[in-house]
């Protein structure tokens, strides 16, 4: 029966159940594996001392997984769990309320770093750098178009290069953009001058670092976890107390 749904109900990677056929498989297994469990600690404790049985033990296993979601284990790096808001750089211009946010912006390019410097993270800024080229494409593509212009409203348009030896021919039709990195209380910050082309003008734009949130649903079933594992212990000691002195109360 196992092997038959595992052959026939479409799963994701890492056993993520996925459409349809992970409901089913999900609810087949919550009835059939959960469900047996129930019924022998029933027979033998009865309804309300196995319900708590089982959830406390339920809830202990959702400690130990989500424990290893947030901090890791030997083997398993963070974050392998359910994760929350990615990290992503967002774009803003020099006259944004953003703009405003970061002091370093009004001193851009003096004194920021060059590309290849590594940050706190792991990042390497020099590694960013096409990512960045993307999200900046993107943000002044979107920009032109709401503006109503009828050029720059393509993200290849805002095509750059940070080297000023170009390695292929079409490198060598691109400007030569002047990009640098800096940080700004406790956020990444990346400036770029992009020189004027057939299809914009000069340009300066920025991007911050997003540091995001892949453990905000780990944290949240841990915590949830917990709590809910020593609500079902206590009751589960009311009841086995309530017991005790029925048992020793006289006939």
């Amino acid at each position: 029966m196992i092997r038959f749904f595992a052959h026939t109900l479409p799963l994701a990677l890492e056993g993520t159940p996925k459409g349809l056929g992970g409901v089913v498989f999900v609810v087949w297994w919550v009835l059939m594996l959960m469900g047996s469990m129930y019924v022998l600690l029933m027979s033998i404790y009865g309804a309300k001392v196995a319900y708590l049985m089982q959830m406390a033990a339920i809830f202990a296993f959702l400690i130990i997984y989500s424990a290893i979601w947030l901090f890791g284990a030997p083997g398993t790096v963070p974050g392998t769990g359910p994760r929350g808001r990615e990290p992503a750089w967002v774009p803003f211009t020099p006259t944004s309320q953003q703009a405003a946010d970061f002091t370093a912006v009004k001193t851009f390019p003096n004194n920021w770093e060059k590309p290849g410097k590594k940050y706190a993270g792991g990042i390497d800024s020099a590694g960013e750098v096409q990512g960045l080229k993307d999200t900046w494409g993107t943000a002044l593509a979107t920009r032109a178009q709401s503006q109503g212009l009828t050029t720059g409203t393509k993200a290849t348009d805002y095509e750059f290069r940070t080297s000023t030896t170009a390695l292929t021919p079409d490198e060598e039709a691109l400007p030569v953009a002047t990009v640098r990195f800096t940080v700004s209380g406790s956020h990444l910050i990346a400036g770029a001058t992009i020189p004027a082309t057939s299809a914009h003008p000069e340009v300066t734009v920025f991007a911050y670092r997003d540091k995001g949130q892949i453990f905000y649903f780990a944290a949240i079933i841990l915590g949830f976890s917990i709590l809910l594992f020593a609500l079902h212990l206590y009751l589960l000691t009311l009841v086995e107390k309530k017991q005790s002195q029925l048992q020793g109360a006289p006939a």
